[in-house]
């Protein structure tokens, strides 16, 4: 069962927080005992989490007892969870920042929010949805609102992602738009944790990774 079937239903119930706890206390015990300490993890924190005092602050506390880890994490949120409060995202991302940690926004695009917040918001990726992405090498009306919105990104210091890259002609035509870099079965399943993979890599914007 992936995360999107079972994650609506626990932010239904009230319990989105809790598995988001438990998943970054998971992840920094792994990352302090594991082996391999050049590898960066990305987690994803839940609507519901952005916004609750509490969590953020256990969560800054946590990161701050971890140094170490907190400079191999990569924090992101969905793009309509942090339009909710942007000052609230703002706050949450200079936080994270100061810890050592890379904020994104998750699911980018799938708003049709103003690009206007981003030049203030300090974040370091946009990961674009991948309604935008599937398919891309077909659909031209995409390709020129994911020029634009690279463009935009780039212009203010933000690297962009594309999520559900699947096939070797999206990743070609992506590599000719100047993405920083893609997610997705292409470039690998997901596996245990164990594994030490990295979910997702920026690269040099010449190219995809």
């Amino acid at each position: 069962m992936t995360a999107s079937m079972f994650m609506p239903v626990a932010e239904r119930m009230g319990l989105a927080t809790e598995i988001d706890q438990l998943a970054i206390g998971k992840l920094l015990n792994h990352m302090q005992t594991g082996s391999n300490q050049d590898v960066l993890y990305t987690i994803n924190l839940s609507s519901c989490s952005l916004h609750n005092p509490v969590f953020i602050q256990w969560l800054c506390s946590t990161l701050q007892a971890a140094l170490a880890c907190a400079a191999r994490l990569l924090i992101e949120f969905p793009e309509f969870a942090a339009q909710i409060n942007i000052q609230n995202t703002r706050n949450l991302v200079e936080r994270l920042g100061s810890l050592g940690c890379q904020c994104g926004l998750d699911h980018f695009g799938r708003s049709f929010y103003s690009f206007g917040y981003l030049r203030n918001m300090k974040l370091h990726y946009l990961k674009i949805d991948s309604s935008y992405i599937r398919h891309i090498d077909r659909e031209e009306d995409h390709q020129f609102l994911l020029r634009a919105l690279t463009d935009t990104a780039h212009s203010v210091d933000i690297a962009v992602i594309a999520q559900s890259v699947d096939t070797p002609e999206e990743r070609t035509r992506l590599e000719s738009m100047h993405l920083d870099g893609i997610q997705g079965f292409l470039t690998g399943k997901p596996r245990p944790m164990t594994a030490d993979q990295q979910n997702s890599r920026l690269t040099p914007r010449s190219g995809c990774g």
